[in-house]
């Protein structure tokens, strides 16, 4: 089962579910204490750069793995918007860290799920356990501690998918994080 992959306990699924507000946590992320400037990240970055100048296939990994990296998180990963049977889905097109594996084999609804979620508002927002509001993710058997998703558009602003990173327990996202984040998401956007 998936939750035994992506998290250490079940969500707890007899609990009623809660509003969306109590899941949101985008705030608080500007008055964390930051790690400061991460010199490493900008040498990785440029890697990754020029393997988007030169249409590398496995650029979209590479994001992913150094996102993980430099944020610190569990997993990160990219879903990509779509149709399965005429329903609209998230296909998790490339993932690092315990999410790997899921690679393929996991389709998340459009609607009422976080990818959907920022979708919706155009920006990114940062979670604190969805699985109390998402019905999706606690029938799927997801605990996620800390997440935050960013939705990517196409130049027309048609939906084209979302950049995830999920945290484990005891873990934040902090200011860092969203420019580390903001640039790789640049990077996917040219790939």
């Amino acid at each position: 089962m998936m939750h035994k992959i992506l998290a250490q306990e079940m969500a707890a699924v007899d609990e009623p579910l809660v509003s969306l507000s109590e899941v949101i946590i985008t705030l608080r992320i500007l008055r964390r204490k930051s790690r400061g400037y991460t010199e490493q990240f900008d040498e990785v970055f440029e890697q990754l750069e020029k393997r988007v100048e030169r249409y590398d296939k496995s650029v979209l990994q590479g994001i992913c793995d150094a996102a993980r990296e430099f944020c610190n998180t569990e997993s990160a990963g990219l879903s990509l918007f779509g149709y399965v049977d005429d329903q609209p889905v998230f296909n998790w097109e490339v993932a690092s860290g315990k999410a790997a594996a899921m690679v393929g084999k996991m389709y998340s609804p459009r609607d009422n799920t976080p990818c959907g979620t920022v979708m919706e508002m155009y920006s990114y927002q940062v979670f604190r356990h969805p699985e109390r509001h998402y019905r999706w993710a606690r029938d799927n058997g997801f605990v996620i501690p800390e997440m935050i998703t960013m939705p990517i558009y196409k130049e027309d602003m048609q939906p084209f998918g979302t950049f995830w990173l999920m945290h484990a327990e005891g873990n934040h996202f902090e200011s860092e994080d969203i420019r580390i984040i903001s640039m790789l998401l640049s990077l996917i956007n040219k790939a």
